[in-house]
């Protein structure tokens, strides 16, 4: 981690460890918070709309995530696949993540949570939604950001806008973060340098008309 200056205070608690882990697959998978974790520990939360084990498996080159429910697609339907290949020698890694999460925490039961707080000796939930809000704000604090300006939201958006900014065509980031509508663009932050470029061209369109 020494990538990321003052992390390693924070994920020295097992509960930073195992949220970091939610972290790093909602960013490179461009995740709604309830594909992430349940809102509570109860049992119906559980069933509902987050990832179990059985449905992160591990594909060449790295791990495939199936989300049984999305906004576009509700659990009992077919499900959508959300690759994530392997970063190899960073620490950002989905593939050394999830290793390292059946590492400490190994687990079999394909109904299990994805992912447990290590060492924990139940079968409930590792993290919830709010848990790992507060866990991701206090990181960003530790880091010298404005706590309250971020949430589990900015995984899902951050990831969108990253591969907006690296040249990804907007339809495959919609694909890839299962947006069945146009509010891909709610989330991805354009540069201030590519909407006066938009705005350039639409000026020059009507001088042209």
């Amino acid at each position: 981690m020494d990538n990321f200056p003052g992390l390693s205070l924070s994920l020295s608690l097992s509960l930073s460890l195992s949220a970091f882990r939610h972290f790093i697959f909602g960013f490179l998978g461009v995740l709604r918070q309830l594909n992430l974790a349940p809102a509570n520990a109860s049992t119906s939360s559980l069933t509902a709309r987050a990832t179990r084990v059985g449905e992160m498996l591990v594909r060449p080159p790295g791990l495939v995530i199936i989300l049984k429910w999305s906004k576009s697609c509700q659990r009992g339907e077919e499900g959508s696949t959300v690759p994530l290949p392997k970063i190899p020698a960073h620490p950002l890694c989905p593939l050394q993540a999830y290793r390292e999460m059946l590492a400490v925490s190994p687990t079999h039961h394909p109904n299990q949570p994805l992912l447990m707080i290590t060492g924990a000796r139940t079968h409930r939930p590792s993290l919830t939604t709010g848990q790992l809000t507060r866990t991701l704000q206090d990181l960003m604090t530790t880091l010298a950001y404005s706590a309250s300006q971020y949430s589990l939201h900015s995984l899902r958006a951050g990831g969108a806008t990253t591969a907006y900014h690296a040249g990804v065509d907007p339809v495959q980031i919609k694909r890839h973060g299962t947006w069945s509508s146009e509010c891909l663009w709610r989330y991805v932050a354009a540069e201030p340098a590519n909407r006066s470029q938009v705005a350039a061209k639409l000026a020059i369109a009507c001088q042209k008309h």
